[in-house]
Parts: C-alpha cells; structure tokens; sequence
C-alpha cells in the first residue's frame, strides 16, 4: 500500500493519504482502536513515520 503525509492529528491518530486502485489519493484517519484491523495496522506501520501534531496557532509561526 502506497501512503504520503503522515501527521499526527489532536486526537492522537494519524492523518494519512492513502492511494486506493481505481481512486487515486484518498485521507484517511489511522487509530489504534480502530475496529478493522487495516486501520490498527495502518497506524502500526506509521507511528515511528508520522509528523508530530502541531497546534493550528503554532503552525502559521
């Protein structure tokens, strides 16, 4: 599976696109709870891989 810009959002999942056949780039939310183990693999596989969140007000500094 082919991802790009994985970031760690306020809740603590990941914000991830994700290329999916037939439809191209497609967001996505990975989670540890997730109840399809795709999900909680997905987010496995980018937890040492995502960007850090940064709050809305420090990312226009």
């Amino acid at each position: 599976m082919e991802w790009r810009n994985p970031r760690f959002n306020a809740s603590g999942t990941i914000d991830v696109e994700l290329l999916v056949p037939d439809l191209g780039w497609l967001p996505f939310t990975a989670s540890p709870d997730d109840p399809e183990d795709y999900g909680r693999a997905i987010f496995n596989d980018l937890k040492d891989k995502a960007a850090p969140f940064v709050p809305e007000d420090q990312a226009a500094e």
